[in-house]
């Protein structure tokens, strides 16, 4: 969900300032998520239409609209996003004028997110020596839904440790997220009397590790927007 951050001229100006200063990327949500490009601004410059957004913009234009969705995320910021309309393209420098309206991404705190199949965890169940791997079906900032294969029946409130989960978006161009959870309990469980195949964990994350999955479900909740 989209919220107004700011309207303000001068704030928008601002941060559009703070964003060429610490070389903030801007991820162009338009291409699709099979194709995202992360891209610079280059510079504030004046022109007949007003002050202009000069962006880099190594490769052509490759859709019809007559604006840009950019997504971009500032350190213990919340995911923002900005639409420019687009003045001119130049081999390299895309020109905008500066946006009229900066926006929050406001994801709900226990939303869950499905993840790519490729997404996978490693980890230890309490009082047994050996290591379990599986699948990561869903995800939320509080729990996770994994697809294992278990030669038991795991109870409910098990106490599930170490766990190491291997995050992949559906971007190519967004690299694996690593996340370490130090602990986590079994809320449910599907299986038979010998075999596990489903397990619904419950964890608290603080630190590095909440903020890591907080933007990863911030990237796949924008991967999905732009499904629809």
């Amino acid at each position: 969900m989209k919220k107004l951050w700011s309207d303000d001229s001068l704030i928008i100006q601002e941060e559009i300032e703070s964003l060429i200063a610490e070389k903030i990327p801007l991820i162009c949500a338009r291409r699709g998520t099979k194709d995202l490009k992360h891209l610079t601004i280059n510079k504030i410059s004046r022109s007949d239409a007003g002050k202009i957004l000069v962006v880099n913009h190594p490769h052509s234009p490759t859709c019809n609209a007559k604006s840009c969705l950019f997504y971009y995320q500032k350190k213990k910021n919340s995911l923002r996003a900005l639409e420019c309309e687009q003045v001119k393209y130049l081999t390299g420098f895309f020109g905008f004028k500066l946006p009229t309206k900066i926006f929050s991404l406001i994801i709900r705190q226990f939303q869950r997110i499905a993840t790519p199949h490729h997404s996978s965890v490693v980890f230890f169940i309490q009082g047994k020596s050996r290591i379990f791997n599986g699948k990561i079906d869903d995800i939320s900032i509080d729990g996770a839904k994994f697809l294992v294969n278990i030669p038991s029946l795991v109870a409910k409130n098990t106490i599930i440790e170490n766990l190491t989960l291997s995050l992949f978006c559906r971007s190519k161009y967004i690299d694996e997220i690593h996340i370490h959870v130090p602990q986590a309990k079994v809320a449910w469980l599907e299986g038979d009397e010998t075999t596990t195949n489903t397990l619904d964990i419950k964890f608290l994350l603080k630190g590095k590790d909440h903020d890591q999955l907080s933007n990863y479900m911030d990237l796949r909740s924008i991967e999905d927007s732009n499904k629809k």
